[in-house]
């Protein structure tokens, strides 16, 4: 009997395997673009010193570009652009690149020692859209997803004329209502429920970090804590989209060991983890939108399902901007990460709205 459950364990990982291979080369004959009119290339830019990753994919290359500030901090999702992002490819070359201490950049300077903050990470933007504006001489535009929009919004303030538009993929705007607005939807969800031990256990996360905030002690763990527990009523659309993105990634043309390794560190070793992002982190935590005057187009995207950076406060952000065009759109459905949750309906949205600004 034994015997049998260990060779039917053997055969359903065999097939598993099998699977994903098979996967994995469907989808990297179907992403194949054309080299003698679109671009398609990955690899190390010396940006700050340090080589950082970036990857590069469009079908026509006199197409302008698109440029992501991905979000975490520390979560590149270049890897997963094969999933999403195929139907943008035809009208915009897409530029991914990982941050430093994220993903493959993280990997390929670990031996280095650099500052890791805020600052640098603006500086670091602002040398890789110069560095393809001189390697490219098309149009850029810039999408921030989550923490990306944080530093893209600051890149903006100072460089506003480098850009042709942006886009706010799940806009940060203030980081301790933002944990206000979840706690109260979470709340509300539990009341509806008469779930008394579960209130009990959020209002205890809540005023840890609500008093971790007041004092000014940017606590990743007690962030952490929060989340988790906010979570168990706000995250259904968050844990779906975690398995989707696991399948997407292991059957990826694009994954590597480098990108296999930093999921693994974030899952496995999460001490380690918080570790490389902690000053990040911390500013994260402070951190505040100051930035209501836009000298370029701007568009906000948002799903009505999304509570880590609450769609009502983003509605709000815009109500209070100032820019020459600029737009707000709610995806009916969606959560956090509406790009890979929603592919279509969200490259239509990028694609009507930034139309008459190409």
């Amino acid at each position: 009997m034994l015997r049998i459950i260990g060779w039917s364990i053997i055969a359903i990982i065999v097939l598993a395997v099998l699977i994903i291979i098979i996967a994995r080369v469907i989808h990297y004959f179907k992403i194949k673009i054309d080299p003698e009119v679109g671009i398609q290339w990955d690899g190390y830019y010396t940006i700050g010193g340090l080589q950082q990753y970036v990857q590069i994919r469009g079908r026509n290359r006199n197409n302008p570009l698109l440029v992501l500030v991905h979000g975490g901090p520390g979560e590149p999702f270049a890897f997963l652009s094969y999933a999403w992002q195929l139907r943008l490819e035809k009208q915009y070359t897409l530029v991914h690149w990982n941050q430093r201490q994220s993903g493959r950049t993280y990997f390929a300077n670990r031996h280095q020692q650099f500052t890791v903050s805020f600052e640098a990470l603006m500086a670091d933007l602002a040398e890789v859209i110069s560095t393809l504006q001189e390697r490219y001489q098309q149009p850029i535009f810039l999408m921030g997803h989550s923490w990306g929009t944080a530093i893209a919004v600051e890149y903006l303030a100072q460089h506003p004329q480098t850009v042709a538009g942006y886009i706010g993929v799940g806009q940060m705007v203030d980081f301790a209502k933002e944990a206000e607005i979840a706690y109260d939807r979470a709340y509300h969800l539990a009341a509806k429920e008469s779930d008394t031990d579960y209130i009990i256990e959020l209002r205890r996360a809540f005023h840890n970090l609500r008093t971790k905030l007041r004092r000014f002690q940017h606590s990743p763990k007690t962030m952490e804590a929060f989340d988790a527990k906010k979570g168990e009523y706000l995250d259904q659309k968050t844990l779906w989209t975690k398995l989707k993105v696991g399948w997407l990634s292991v059957t990826s043309p694009l994954l590597t060991m480098r990108d296999l390794q930093w999921l693994l560190m974030e899952i496995l070793a999460q001490k380690r983890y918080r570790e490389i992002q902690a000053p990040l982190t911390e500013f994260m935590m402070q951190y505040h939108n100051s930035h209501y005057q836009f000298q370029i187009p701007v568009i906000w995207i948002s799903g009505d399902e999304d509570y880590e950076t609450p769609y009502l406060l983003v509605k709000q952000y815009y109500d209070t901007v100032e820019a020459p065009q600029k737009a707000y759109v709610e995806l009916h459905g969606v959560g956090h990460s509406a790009f890979l949750e929603d592919a279509e309906q969200f490259c239509n949205v990028v694609i009507q709205q930034l139309a008459p600004y190409r």
